[in-house]
C-alpha cells in the first residue's frame, strides 16, 4: 500500500518530463554535468525531485536521456526522409543538412556536445560517456551507409561527423561577430551549401 502511495505521489505527467529534459538540457549546455544539481532542475522546472528521481533514477540517466532524445530526433528525421529520396546524393545532401540546422539552430545540443568533448579533453569525462558515444556513433555509422546504399568505411563516417561538429562550432562563432557580412539567413543558408558540399567530396560524391 505505501508503495502505491508512493509511486501515485510521485508519477510524472508526460508534459513535465518534456519540461524536465528542456531545462535539464539548458542547464547542462550553460554549467557542464558536474555544475548542475537535481535539485536546480527541480527549481526551476517545477517538477518535484522525488518525482524526477522516481522517472529518471539518477542525475546520469536524466543527462543521457536528454542527449539521446536530441541525437534520435535527428537520427529518426533523416532515417525517414531518405526513403522517399531515390539518389545517394540527395539523400546525403539532407542527412549533413539537417544535423547542420539541429545543431546549429539548437544551441543547447552543440554546448552539451563539446562540453562533453571538453571533458574528455580535461580527462574527466562522465559516467557511461564512451558507452553513449559510442552508441551514438555506431547509429550515426548505420544511417550513413543506408543513405549511401552502401557499406561506409568508418573513417569516412569519422570524418562526416568531425566536419559536422566543426562547422557548426565555428559557424556559431562567426554568426555573432562582424565576419558574418550578409543578413543572418543568407548566409546561414550559405554555410550550410558550403558544409553539404565538403561533406560529398568526403564521401566521394
Amino acid at each position: 500500500m505505501q508503495q502505491q502511495q508512493k509511486d501515485k505521489c510521485c508519477r510524472i505527467k508526460p508534459a513535465d518530463i518534456e519540461r524536465v529534459m528542456t531545462v535539464a538540457g539548458r542547464l547542462f549546455a550553460r554549467h557542464g554535468y558536474e555544475g548542475v544539481g537535481i535539485r536546480q532542475i527541480a527549481d526551476e522546472s517545477g517538477v518535484t525531485m522525488p518525482s524526477i528521481f522516481y522517472h529518471f533514477g539518477s542525475k546520469a540517466s536524466l543527462y543521457e536521456e536528454v542527449l539521446e532524445h536530441k541525437y534520435q530526433a535527428t537520427i529518426d528525421m533523416v532515417s525517414k526522409a531518405i526513403k522517399s529520396l531515390r539518389e545517394p546524393r540527395e539523400r546525403l545532401e539532407f542527412l549533413i543538412g539537417s544535423f547542420f540546422d539541429q545543431l546549429f539552430r539548437d544551441r543547447t545540443f552543440l554546448l552539451l556536445v563539446h562540453r562533453d568533448i571538453g571533458d574528455v579533453v580535461a580527462r574527466k569525462p562522465r559516467p557511461a560517456f564512451l558507452e553513449e558515444y559510442s552508441y551514438t556513433f555506431a547509429a550515426f555509422c548505420t544511417v550513413l551507409d543506408a543513405v549511401m546504399g552502401r557499406p561506409i568505411e568508418r573513417r569516412v563516417a569519422f570524418s562526416l561527423v568531425s566536419l559536422i561538429l566543426g562547422f557548426c562550432e565555428l559557424s556559431a562563432l562567426m554568426s555573432e561577430t562582424d565576419l558574418r557580412t550578409q543578413d543572418e539567413e543568407a548566409w546561414y543558408a550559405e554555410q550550410r551549401a558550403e558544409l553539404i558540399e565538403t561533406g560529398k567530396r568526403i564521401c566521394s560524391l
